[in-house]
Protein backbone atom coordinates (compact mmCIF):
# COMPACT_ATOMS: atom_id res chain seq x y z
CA UNK A 1 0.00 0.00 0.00
CA UNK A 2 3.03 1.92 0.75
CA UNK A 3 5.70 3.05 -1.26
CA UNK A 4 9.46 3.27 -0.56
CA UNK A 5 10.81 6.43 -0.15
CA UNK A 6 13.72 7.94 1.28
CA UNK A 7 15.18 9.22 4.62
CA UNK A 8 17.66 11.83 6.52
CA UNK A 9 19.08 10.54 10.05
CA UNK A 10 20.04 13.80 11.91
CA UNK A 11 20.37 11.74 14.82
CA UNK A 12 23.68 12.82 16.92
CA UNK A 13 25.77 10.39 18.78
CA UNK A 14 25.58 12.25 21.90
CA UNK A 15 21.62 12.39 21.80
CA UNK A 16 21.27 9.01 21.31
CA UNK A 17 23.62 8.15 24.00
CA UNK A 18 21.41 10.14 26.71
CA UNK A 19 18.25 8.88 25.28
CA UNK A 20 16.36 6.59 27.16
CA UNK A 21 13.96 3.60 25.67
CA UNK A 22 10.30 5.08 25.17
CA UNK A 23 11.44 8.25 24.17
CA UNK A 24 11.82 9.81 27.61
CA UNK A 25 15.13 11.64 28.07
CA UNK A 26 17.80 11.32 30.51
CA UNK A 27 17.20 14.76 32.18
CA UNK A 28 13.56 15.25 33.50
CA UNK A 29 12.27 19.08 32.40
CA UNK A 30 11.59 19.84 36.32
CA UNK A 31 14.52 22.34 37.56
CA UNK A 32 14.76 20.95 40.25
CA UNK A 33 15.53 17.45 38.99
CA UNK A 34 18.29 19.24 37.06
CA UNK A 35 20.05 20.63 39.73
CA UNK A 36 20.42 16.79 41.27
CA UNK A 37 20.99 14.50 38.72
CA UNK A 38 24.22 13.12 38.82
CA UNK A 39 25.91 11.79 36.00
CA UNK A 40 29.44 9.99 35.98
CA UNK A 41 31.29 9.63 32.71
CA UNK A 42 33.99 6.92 31.64
CA UNK A 43 36.24 8.13 28.94
CA UNK A 44 36.80 11.77 28.16
CA UNK A 45 37.74 11.57 24.62
CA UNK A 46 35.81 12.57 21.83
CA UNK A 47 31.96 11.66 22.88
CA UNK A 48 32.16 11.43 25.97
CA UNK A 49 33.85 15.20 26.62
CA UNK A 50 31.05 16.87 24.20
CA UNK A 51 28.61 14.76 25.82
CA UNK A 52 29.91 15.80 29.65
CA UNK A 53 29.86 19.42 28.01
CA UNK A 54 26.27 19.22 26.56
CA UNK A 55 24.84 17.64 29.86
CA UNK A 56 27.01 20.37 32.17
CA UNK A 57 25.27 23.27 30.62
CA UNK A 58 21.61 21.70 31.20
CA UNK A 59 22.87 21.79 34.57
CA UNK A 60 23.56 18.21 35.77
CA UNK A 61 26.18 17.39 38.10
CA UNK A 62 28.63 15.88 35.75
CA UNK A 63 31.85 13.54 36.72
CA UNK A 64 34.50 12.43 34.29
CA UNK A 65 36.89 9.72 34.68
CA UNK A 66 40.20 9.62 32.11
CA UNK A 67 43.14 7.78 32.39
CA UNK A 68 45.21 10.27 30.47
CA UNK A 69 46.93 13.46 32.26
CA UNK A 70 47.00 16.00 29.41
CA UNK A 71 43.42 15.36 28.62
CA UNK A 72 41.94 15.62 32.09
CA UNK A 73 43.86 19.14 32.09
CA UNK A 74 42.23 20.10 29.12
CA UNK A 75 38.92 18.93 30.25
CA UNK A 76 39.05 20.54 33.13
CA UNK A 77 39.73 24.08 31.60
CA UNK A 78 37.22 23.17 29.59
CA UNK A 79 34.16 21.59 30.90
CA UNK A 80 31.95 22.61 33.93
CA UNK A 81 32.53 19.08 35.51
CA UNK A 82 34.72 17.65 38.08
CA UNK A 83 37.03 15.42 36.24
CA UNK A 84 39.04 12.77 38.11
CA UNK A 85 42.26 11.42 36.43
CA UNK A 86 41.78 7.53 37.01
CA UNK A 87 40.86 3.95 35.18
CA UNK A 88 37.02 3.90 35.05
CA UNK A 89 37.32 -0.12 34.71
CA UNK A 90 39.41 -0.75 37.94
CA UNK A 91 37.15 -0.82 41.50
CA UNK A 92 39.75 1.25 43.10
CA UNK A 93 38.64 4.15 40.90
CA UNK A 94 35.18 3.95 41.06
CA UNK A 95 34.51 2.70 44.63
CA UNK A 96 35.65 6.96 45.42
CA UNK A 97 33.66 8.74 42.79
CA UNK A 98 30.27 6.82 42.26
CA UNK A 99 28.44 7.37 45.12
CA UNK A 100 25.05 9.05 44.85
CA UNK A 101 25.52 8.52 40.86
CA UNK A 102 22.15 8.25 39.17
CA UNK A 103 23.10 7.55 35.23
CA UNK A 104 26.27 6.01 34.59
CA UNK A 105 27.79 5.73 30.99
CA UNK A 106 30.31 3.92 29.78
CA UNK A 107 32.24 6.55 26.56
CA UNK A 108 35.82 4.94 26.17
CA UNK A 109 36.66 3.64 22.21
CA UNK A 110 37.22 0.35 24.34
CA UNK A 111 34.77 -1.78 24.43
CA UNK A 112 36.46 -3.83 26.90
CA UNK A 113 36.74 -1.15 28.87
CA UNK A 114 33.25 -0.14 29.12
CA UNK A 115 32.22 -3.23 29.70
CA UNK A 116 34.13 -4.03 32.72
CA UNK A 117 33.32 -0.50 33.82
CA UNK A 118 29.52 -1.34 33.08
CA UNK A 119 29.70 -4.70 34.87
CA UNK A 120 31.84 -2.47 38.50
CA UNK A 121 29.06 -0.13 38.11
CA UNK A 122 26.10 -2.99 38.29
CA UNK A 123 28.17 -4.35 41.36
CA UNK A 124 28.10 -1.03 42.70
CA UNK A 125 24.19 -0.63 42.42
CA UNK A 126 24.01 2.01 39.76
CA UNK A 127 20.49 2.57 38.58
CA UNK A 128 20.87 3.19 35.28
CA UNK A 129 23.98 2.31 32.94
CA UNK A 130 24.69 3.49 29.33
CA UNK A 131 27.16 2.47 27.19
CA UNK A 132 28.97 3.34 23.87
CA UNK A 133 29.65 0.26 21.91
CA UNK A 134 32.08 0.69 19.30
CA UNK A 135 32.05 -2.86 18.00
CA UNK A 136 28.77 -3.84 16.75
CA UNK A 137 29.71 -7.47 16.77
CA UNK A 138 30.44 -6.84 20.68
CA UNK A 139 26.53 -5.44 21.10
CA UNK A 140 25.27 -9.24 22.20
CA UNK A 141 27.87 -9.75 24.55
CA UNK A 142 26.86 -6.43 26.32
CA UNK A 143 22.96 -7.71 26.33
CA UNK A 144 24.13 -11.53 27.51
CA UNK A 145 25.53 -9.52 30.92
CA UNK A 146 22.11 -7.28 31.13
CA UNK A 147 23.12 -4.06 29.72
CA UNK A 148 20.46 -3.25 27.36
CA UNK A 149 20.92 0.91 26.73
CA UNK A 150 23.92 0.93 24.22
CA UNK A 151 25.13 3.19 21.47
CA UNK A 152 27.17 1.78 18.39
CA UNK A 153 28.61 4.36 16.62
CA UNK A 154 29.28 2.06 13.02
CA UNK A 155 25.41 1.28 13.56
CA UNK A 156 24.75 4.96 13.47
CA UNK A 157 26.80 5.75 10.86
CA UNK A 158 25.23 3.11 8.78
CA UNK A 159 21.59 4.03 9.30
CA UNK A 160 21.98 7.58 8.56
CA UNK A 161 24.28 7.06 5.31
CA UNK A 162 21.77 4.54 4.24
CA UNK A 163 18.49 6.94 5.14
CA UNK A 164 20.28 9.84 3.53
CA UNK A 165 20.36 7.15 0.40
CA UNK A 166 16.85 5.83 0.42
CA UNK A 167 14.32 7.92 2.29
CA UNK A 168 15.43 11.95 1.64
CA UNK A 169 12.09 13.34 2.30
CA UNK A 170 11.96 12.10 5.66
CA UNK A 171 14.44 13.10 8.49
CA UNK A 172 14.81 10.50 11.54
CA UNK A 173 14.73 12.60 14.78
CA UNK A 174 15.91 9.58 17.23
CA UNK A 175 15.24 5.70 17.47
CA UNK A 176 15.81 4.35 20.78
CA UNK A 177 18.82 2.13 22.13
CA UNK A 178 16.42 -0.38 23.06
CA UNK A 179 13.30 -1.52 20.99
CA UNK A 180 12.25 -0.47 17.82
CA UNK A 181 10.82 2.82 18.70
CA UNK A 182 11.34 5.96 16.20
CA UNK A 183 9.96 9.51 16.05
CA UNK A 184 9.83 10.83 12.52
CA UNK A 185 9.26 14.19 10.49
CA UNK A 186 7.57 14.25 7.19
CA UNK A 187 6.56 16.78 4.88
CA UNK A 188 2.52 16.10 3.85
CA UNK A 189 2.60 15.67 0.17
CA UNK A 190 0.61 12.94 -1.07
CA UNK A 191 -2.56 14.17 -2.66
CA UNK A 192 -4.49 11.16 -1.35
CA UNK A 193 -4.22 12.81 2.03
CA UNK A 194 -4.10 16.44 1.65
CA UNK A 195 -7.55 17.61 2.85
CA UNK A 196 -7.87 14.75 4.86
CA UNK A 197 -9.15 14.18 8.47
CA UNK A 198 -6.61 12.63 10.39
CA UNK A 199 -9.66 10.21 11.32
CA UNK A 200 -10.03 9.42 7.90
CA UNK A 201 -6.35 8.12 7.47
CA UNK A 202 -5.33 4.41 7.32
CA UNK A 203 -2.97 4.69 10.29
CA UNK A 204 -0.85 1.48 11.08
CA UNK A 205 -1.40 -0.11 14.62
CA UNK A 206 1.64 0.74 16.35
CA UNK A 207 2.18 4.62 14.88
CA UNK A 208 0.81 7.85 15.94
CA UNK A 209 1.32 11.49 14.08
CA UNK A 210 2.05 13.52 17.71
CA UNK A 211 1.97 16.94 15.82
CA UNK A 212 1.78 19.11 12.95
CA UNK A 213 4.08 22.19 11.97
CA UNK A 214 2.23 24.87 9.85
CA UNK A 215 2.92 28.55 9.17
CA UNK A 216 5.66 28.27 12.14
CA UNK A 217 2.94 26.93 14.49
CA UNK A 218 2.45 23.82 16.27
CA UNK A 219 -0.76 22.14 16.10
CA UNK A 220 -1.71 18.97 18.32
CA UNK A 221 -3.40 16.60 15.66
CA UNK A 222 -7.32 15.49 16.70
CA UNK A 223 -9.63 13.33 15.17
CA UNK A 224 -10.64 16.24 13.19
CA UNK A 225 -7.78 17.85 12.06
CA UNK A 226 -7.26 18.57 8.17
CA UNK A 227 -3.68 17.73 6.70
CA UNK A 228 -2.54 20.96 4.65
CA UNK A 229 -0.15 20.64 2.07
CA UNK A 230 3.10 21.60 3.34
CA UNK A 231 2.33 20.16 6.82
CA UNK A 232 5.56 18.89 8.52
CA UNK A 233 4.25 16.01 10.45
CA UNK A 234 6.10 14.57 13.26
CA UNK A 235 5.28 10.61 13.55
CA UNK A 236 6.16 8.24 16.84
CA UNK A 237 6.07 4.22 15.76
CA UNK A 238 7.61 1.24 15.53
CA UNK A 239 10.17 0.24 12.79
CA UNK A 240 9.12 -1.25 9.76
CA UNK A 241 5.59 0.89 10.23
CA UNK A 242 6.30 4.32 11.08
CA UNK A 243 8.98 4.10 7.63
CA UNK A 244 5.73 2.83 5.53
CA UNK A 245 3.75 5.54 6.71
CA UNK A 246 6.27 8.30 7.04
CA UNK A 247 7.17 7.83 2.97
CA UNK A 248 3.36 7.54 2.33
CA UNK A 249 2.56 11.10 3.59
CA UNK A 250 5.34 11.79 1.58
CA UNK A 251 4.98 10.18 -1.46
CA UNK A 252 4.33 13.13 -4.25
Amino acid sequence: MYSPSKVRCFTSLTSVLVSQQSFYPLVPETPQRLRTLKVLIVGGGRIGSKLAEDLSEEGVDVKIVEKDLETCNKLAARIDALVIKGDGASVETLEEVIEDIDVFIAATGEDHTNMMACQLAKLFKVDRIISRVNNPEHKRVFEELGFKELVCPTDLAVEELKNMVLRPKITSLLHTSVGEERIMETKVSNKKVIGKRVAELEIPRNVIIAALFRDHEMVVPRGDTVLNRGDRAIVIGKKGEIEEFANYLAKE
